[in-house]
């Protein structure tokens, strides 16, 4: 679980998260029109924002409940 890391590796934890959530937003886009590539793109957009809300929280010294 994320919130009982120390603080340097709860960041790097965060930012690798960041970047599967831009590498599966770059995937989704390469992908062709159907109804694959628009679920993709929903996914792709829901990890980038759970990302930036966990870092957000981080940044403000707010918990985060993670699932």
């Amino acid at each position: 679980m994320l919130m009982f890391m120390a603080p340097e590796k709860l960041e790097q934890a965060l930012e690798k998260e960041w970047e599967a959530a831009e590498e599966a937003l770059k995937a989704a886009q390469k992908m062709p029109g159907g109804p694959e590539r628009i679920a993709a793109l929903r996914k792709a957009g829901q990890m980038r924002f759970d990302a930036y809300e966990k870092k957000r929280h981080l940044e403000e010294g707010r918990s985060y409940k993670i699932a």
